[in-house]
């Protein structure tokens, strides 16, 4: 026959037997959270990955914009509009039918090493039209680097300087 402790002692394993499991429910409960989370991520992750990836075309972008303007600024003033001159000296490879420098496949630029196929590159040098003459010494200088994007509009960075002939 048990005693009182023996009956107390068997009430609390059996409290604790049906306590150490998770229910049916909860498990589902559970699995439904986990599920959500997951689709979550999975919508997140091609986002962002792609503004990564475009952040950093627009870095790398600026990087050779600011290499090819620092280029120019130590070519010869004079030489801002000599398109042999600047063929020669390796700062571009041709000159496009509206008249801007193209320096897509430049072996020295390499564009195609930092950025998808179809990227250009164009320089525009002009004389400054504020003085109305190319006797003021200025030429407007922009630097575009154009990169397609799949899906979207391409992507751009422009960037502007006036180089000077002191």
């Amino acid at each position: 026959m048990l005693n009182s402790h023996d009956k107390h002692v068997n009430l609390q394993r059996k409290k604790t037997r049906a306590q150490s499991g998770f229910t049916f429910a909860e498990v589902i409960f559970a699995l439904i959270i986990v599920t959500m989370m997951v689709l979550m991520f999975g919508a997140v992750a091609p986002v962002l990955m792609r503004e990564t990836q475009q952040g950093s075309n627009y870095t790398e972008a600026a990087l050779i914009a600011q290499a090819k303007m620092n280029q120019l600024r130590t070519t010869s003033f004079d030489n801002l509009g000599s398109s042999a001159a600047l063929i020669s000296s390796g700062i571009i490879d041709a000159v496009n039918s509206n008249g801007s420098y193209d320096f897509s496949t430049n072996s020295t630029d390499n564009l195609a090493a930092y950025f998808p196929n179809g990227t250009t590159g164009t320089i525009t040098c002009t004389a400054d039209t504020t003085t109305g003459s190319m006797s003021s010494g200025v030429y407007n200088v922009t630097v575009t680097i154009s990169w397609p994007i799949s899906g979207s509009s391409p992507g751009s960075f422009t960037l502007e300087n006036k180089i000077i002939n002191y």
